[in-house]
């Protein structure tokens, strides 16, 4: 199966935001017009089929019972962040079908830093 060669994409402008809207809850028409390219489109719907906007009876149970877990988010011009979560049993919690509270005495650290050395319990 040959590849699309690599093409530009259009950069998104309000001129021609409406064409970059999709019935797609997951992704945009940027990210369609990369599924083509790629031939990946078979593979993404496949995925949004397991998308949801509420967590189940088991998301719950999971995510409460969880001592850590990697936040990752993204700033306004796109620079991606990922950082370390830790702390007791319980200190997420699910507070709304799809909304989620992390306790404000947690343990963060940055993804990318080394581990603790100078005392080990600090890093939860």
């Amino acid at each position: 199966m040959a590849r699309a060669s690599p093409r530009q994409l259009e950069p998104t402008t309000s001129d021609n935001m409406e064409s970059l809207m999709t019935d797609s809850v997951l992704y945009h028409a940027g990210n369609r017009a990369l599924q083509e390219q790629f031939e990946s489109r078979r593979i993404a719907d496949r995925l949004e089929d397991f998308a949801r906007t509420s967590f189940t009876d088991d998301d719950k149970a999971f995510i409460e019972s969880v001592i850590y877990f990697f936040l990752a988010t993204a700033d306004a011009e796109g620079r991606p962040d990922c950082s370390f979560k830790g702390g007791p049993a319980g200190f997420v919690r699910i507070t709304g079908p799809s909304e989620l509270a992390i306790s404000t005495s947690i343990r963060t650290l940055p993804c990318s830093s080394s581990p603790c050395t100078a005392r080990p319990n600090d890093c939860g």
